[in-house]
């Protein structure tokens, strides 16, 4: 991969000198694909620093992006890697400067899916029978937009002979007041209107 940006490099500079002079050459288009918040790396390497013995400097400009959606640059020498805000489609050109001239090598076509959201419980690790526990989801995140996030409540488990059931199944904070002692356990599922989370939350509460 070091290799095929040096000759792209390579073929950018041919007909550059020193005094500047018209770049013929057509701009290469690279698809790419990514999730929102997760970085990804576009493009460069150490060995893309120099050509001939002149050292390269890049530029990066946002062509276009979705409505709101923002992207996050961070360059390692000539690498650059970015995290893309929200899902759709962002257009990022790359240019090298060279000498005195410049010359735009590379557009990057990012297509950003939507990021899978994250369940978390906040609850106590124990409870006594007769006495309500209580669950919170606000610890659970999307990436994208943590107020679309809908919740999705079970009880799993519950010692033989207890009837306890959740207060609510489809809210931020929900409850229960155990009739056994025991161990119960409650899962957190959320969906943020596109995905569910990969790997729902999960706690177990000792009822004494």
């Amino acid at each position: 991969m070091s290799f095929r940006f040096l000759a792209l490099a390579l073929l950018a500079t041919t007909s550059l000198t020193t005094m500047g002079c018209d770049i013929e050459r057509e701009t290469e288009s690279v698809l790419l694909q990514a999730t929102a918040g997760v970085e990804i790396r576009l493009a460069g390497d150490r060995e893309d620093r120099y050509v001939d013995g002149s050292e390269l400097s890049f530029e990066w400009h946002r062509i276009s992006s979705p409505t709101d959606g923002t992207h996050e640059l961070r360059i390692e020498d000539v690498g650059a890697f970015a995290v893309f805000s929200k899902q759709g489609r962002y257009v990022l050109d790359r240019w090298i400067h060279y000498q005195l001239s410049s010359v735009l090598t590379h557009r990057y076509i990012v297509d950003v899916a939507n990021a899978v959201p994250r369940a978390e419980i906040q609850a106590p690790m124990s409870g006594n029978v007769g006495l309500p526990v209580r669950f919170n989801a606000t610890n659970s995140s999307d990436f994208e937009d943590r107020a679309s996030l809908q919740y999705q409540w079970s009880l799993k488990f519950r010692p033989i002979g207890s009837s306890s059931v959740l207060s609510e199944t489809d809210t931020e904070i929900t409850e229960f007041t155990p009739d056994q002692p025991g161990d119960y356990v409650i899962e957190l599922n959320v969906f943020d209107g596109q995905n569910w989370d990969e790997t729902p939350d999960e706690v177990t509460i000792v009822v004494q």
